[in-house]
């Protein structure tokens, strides 16, 4: 698969079918950004009967093209590999929309959105975010921490169905690919992944690589695997309890999930739990009216709204600062891990 800009923001970016390798590499990268799969199913389905396709998608899509494969079998035969990413959450194009006002971009002139530029960082972590006009000229280089990193951090724009998702490592594609946020690959500004493969074709594929020169991979414990993503598992494995908690006693209608339903966690982490859902709520409501006036408004009153996520985000700095004070020089970053005490829940 590979994606590719298109006309106006609703289709910034596309899926679409490839056998080139020129196209992939330069589909590469991270999308922050609402890309449906379905519309590349029919063209999947047409495709001559010799192809065999890999699809890379977010846990949520896999498991849509799994379902989708269980109504047309030609599907199940064509997709030879599904690989995956592991998801925090999917914000909707206005996320997209305001990060490019932050570059210095209308979001009716942007051509382009690249989130996670790594020119002239040290670490892993610090990219950052351009747009480009359809003029071909670029924005302003927006570092990820500060305002995108709030955005990103409070759940500005998110996905509802997001709050109630307990998928971590795409548990139904062949492969799953995530950041290794692990002290000893931080240093290095490339950064590194780590996959978890399902497949046994796919493994022998990889291991031909290793083989061939062509693969550069070491196995690494399921352990480190675990702690590269501590935050996004507590996230998904804990704090959904208490999110699908709150949602049933508002009487709204839940998803039945793996994860149980939990006043306690509920109660410990509901000024959390509740001040995002806010957040996301209130910034998906106020963004249009904004969309093209003076931003300083629209930030303003979302951290009106954001005060309590911005002291447990200090509090959670300053806790890790006492075991390690190097970290107090490091430019402020937003959700790095949970705290001791909510590792304990």
């Amino acid at each position: 698969t590979g994606v590719s800009p298109g006309s106006c923001v609703e289709d910034l970016f596309q899926y679409r079918l490839t056998n080139r390798a020129s196209v992939v590499r330069a589909s590469s990268g991270s999308r922050y950004f609402p890309v449906p799969l379905g519309r590349i199913i029919p063209e999947i389905r047409s495709a001559s009967p010799s192809e065999r396709i890999a699809i890379v998608g977010l846990p949520c899509m896999l498991k849509g093209l799994r379902l989708a494969a269980e109504v047309f079998p030609d599907l199940k035969e064509k997709v030879c590999f599904t690989l995956g990413l592991t998801c925090n959450h999917l914000p909707n194009r206005y996320y997209t929309e305001y990060l490019s006002r932050l570059s210095g971009i209308d979001p009716d002139d942007l051509a382009r959105a690249d989130y996670r530029i790594k020119e002239g960082t040290k670490r892993a972590g610090r990219f950052h975010f351009r747009a480009l006009g359809q003029d071909g000229k670029p924005g302003k280089t927006i570092p990820f921490s500060g305002r995108v990193s709030q955005a990103w951090g409070f759940g500005y724009f998110q996905l509802n169905p997001c709050n109630y998702c307990d998928d971590i490592f795409a548990e139904t594609a062949d492969a799953c690919f995530m950041d290794a946020w692990l002290p000893e690959f931080e240093r290095d500004p490339r950064g590194h992944t780590m996959m978890v493969v399902r497949n046994g074709v796919l493994n022998r594929i990889l291991e031909k690589g290793i083989e061939e020169g062509t693969c550069f991979l070491e196995m690494v414990p399921v352990e480190r695997v675990a702690a590269s993503q501590q935050a996004l598992i507590f996230e998904k494995k804990v704090l959904t309890r208490g999110r699908l908690h709150g949602a049933l006693a508002r009487g709204e209608a839940v998803p039945r999930k793996r994860v149980t339903p939990s006043l306690a966690v509920y109660i410990t982490h509901r000024r959390e739990i509740e001040r995002k859902r806010t957040v996301q709520d209130f910034t998906k409501r106020l963004w249009p009216r904004y969309r093209h006036t003076a931003l300083w408004p629209f930030y303003v009153r979302v951290m009106e709204k954001s005060g309590f996520l911005i002291f447990l985000s200090w509090r959670s700095r300053l806790k890790r600062a006492v075991k390690e004070p190097r970290l107090l020089f490091r430019p402020f970053r937003i959700n790095k891990g949970p705290s001791r005490r909510q590792k304990s829940a």
